[in-house]
């Protein structure tokens, strides 16, 4: 990128799935750190955030791949949560 590829000012996203839905990822977290369905705490608990956690903006890499020739290798958002790799960010437990 440094090389001039890309446009000063592009922004790029380097994630490997398209649209993830915010429920989905407060839902494996939940779920990891044995506080269960992220829905039954609904609004309140989310405070300031729960206005933004509530927004339909999907991201995608789209633009990044055309624009440097970059491709995912990686696994996606989801099951990397659920992996081992964070154990220790959810006390040692996964699913």
């Amino acid at each position: 990128l440094a090389d001039g590829s890309v446009p000063p000012g592009s922004v790029l996203h380097g994630v490997a799935d398209t649209g993830v839905p915010f429920r989905e990822v407060a839902g494996i977290i939940a779920e990891r750190m044995g506080l269960g369905p992220a829905e039954s705490r609904g609004a309140n608990h989310f405070d300031w955030f729960a206005m933004f956690a509530g927004i339909d903006n999907p991201t995608t890499a789209v633009l990044t791949e055309q624009r440097t020739g970059w491709n995912p290798t990686r696994t996606d958002l989801l099951s990397d949560l659920r992996s081992p790799a964070y154990d220790d960010v959810f006390g040692g437990s996964h699913p």
